[in-house]
């Protein structure tokens, strides 16, 4: 036993003496000063956030993620004053329906977006309705913009296994696409027998955004989803034509979000996966995995995370270098052009009491962690993304992560007013000042503005 705790205290880099209890980390706002927060609903990891003409949209899915009713207080999509944070405007807040909404689409004045509700509109900032179109179920995820030869498109995914391209203007519909095995709602359907069974019904197919990517060189932008379904399906931008579908052996797992690398101008994708290996009816060895794919689906590189004791988290950054990375509870993986990866270690251990009651090595290190939208220049670490991670496991708080890729490690920890979140950290010139802002969402409810005092 006494080997096996030195064999740990070395893998680790931690010393005898390190076995004292630690520090909370320091609040945000002794480094980033907070400039506001308003009560906005709870975001998710699909969440995105659109700062533009002194205004910032975000979706909401209200106080609950999981609506066992049948109305949604404070769900919808929020438009927010860009200097104060005030809450200028709240679009298809309906009282009765669910009207949770993650992902929101801004083109001029009009904003496109679906809902927990099964449908899809589009709307103006002041609130004017544009259209409203039934859909096949929940829509949980950003829509995307495709250019067809000089004619746009918006497309979006929906939990049953459809996807819809429609006419920014009218919404009308361009091309469908559905799963082979759809069994959810097609126009000419009796719309309330599937309203009520969708009500009770989980995420099967699409939920995350798609990659956009020119696949098949034709000079239209193809779409990359990794659906729930453990598929990977790659459609015609144009057609929305099956280009191919990618599926794992029973054993693994393909997490649902794919990052987008580039090669010398040509698309590859970036995969997470998890093997299960089975002995005696049983999982005998658990293992991840990072995969990269070619254009046409097929696996280049495989790279095993020997190391792994923890899942990968919600979501990745493809960068404008080329670069994409991903990020697990304990590290941070570059995918650097030529197929080589950086590791960098952001294992936070400390000595404490288990759930059993016995005293050992804990991670504080949060699952289920989130990248934020970008990096930005920090005047002493060089290139800088932020992780936020739900919950010390000290603490109990959310926290914040700043990691220098220059440097390649962690350089600033920092505590959240609050516990439990999911959104990526959003990072831009939110208020047009000319420098750097953070915008964070905790499960209390408030979008957090901070000010990462960094110019553009």
């Amino acid at each position: 036993m006494y080997k096996l705790s030195v064999l740990i205290l070395f893998v680790l880099g931690i010393s005898a003496k390190d076995t004292k209890k630690p520090e909370r980390f320091p609040v945000i706002e002794k480094k980033y000063p907070l400039l506001w927060k308003t009560k906005t609903g709870a975001a998710s990891f699909r969440t995105n956030v659109v700062a533009s003409g002194g205004k910032i949209i975000i979706g909401s899915n209200g106080m609950e993620f999981r609506d066992y009713h049948f109305f949604d207080k404070g769900s919808g999509v929020n438009i927010l004053s860009a200097t104060d944070g005030k809450l200028l405007r709240k679009l298809s807040g309906e009282q009765y329906g669910d009207m949770d909404v993650n992902g929101v689409l801004v083109r001029g004045d009009s904003v496109y977006f679906g809902n927990d509700n099964e449908e899809f509109q589009c709307m103006t900032t002041d609130g004017r309705l544009i259209w409203r179109r039934p859909v096949s179920g929940d829509v949980e995820h950003e829509p995307v913009e495709v250019d067809i030869h000089g004619k746009k498109v918006i497309i979006f995914g929906t939990e049953k296994g459809e996807v819809r391209a429609v006419e920014p203007a009218s919404g009308r519909t361009v091309w469908t696409y559905y799963i082979p095995d759809f069994n959810g709602w097609k126009p000419g359907d009796n719309r309330f027998v599937f309203k009520v069974g969708s009500f009770f019904s989980d995420t099967y197919a699409f939920y995350t955004k798609p990659v956009v990517a020119d696949l098949d060189l034709d000079g239209v932008k193809d779409l990359v989803y990794a659906a729930n379904n453990n598929r990977v399906y790659a459609l015609n931008g144009k057609t929305g034509k099956t280009l191919w579908v990618l599926t794992p052996n029973d054993r693994t797992y393909i997490q649902p979000y794919v990052e987008i690398v580039y090669d010398k101008g040509i698309p590859l994708l970036l995969t997470n996966e998890y093997t299960y290996v089975y002995g005696d009816n049983r999982v005998s060895e658990h293992y991840a995995s990072r995969t990269l794919l070619s254009r046409y689906g097929k696996p280049i590189h495989r790279h095993r995370i020997e190391s792994q004791k923890s899942y990968f988290g919600l979501n990745g950054l493809s960068m404008q270098d080329g670069r994409a990375i991903l990020i697990s509870s304990d590290s941070a993986y570059v995918l650097e052009p030529g197929n080589k990866t950086i590791s960098i270690d952001r294992r936070l251990p400390y000595w404490g009491t288990d759930w059993h009651g016995d005293s050992s090595w804990q991670l504080r290190n949060s699952h289920a962690p989130v990248v934020s939208n970008r990096t930005f220049e920090h005047p002493v670490y060089g290139s800088c993304l932020v992780i936020f991670n739900p919950s010390d496991a000290f603490s109990g708080h959310s926290f914040i992560e700043v990691v220098s890729l220059t440097q390649r490690k962690p350089v600033q920890w920092f505590e959240l007013p609050f516990r439990g979140g999911e959104m990526p950290p959003f990072i831009g010139d939110v208020n047009g000042d000319g420098g750097l802002e953070m915008l964070i969402n905790g499960y209390d409810g408030y979008t957090y503005c901070y000010n990462l005092k960094s110019s553009l």
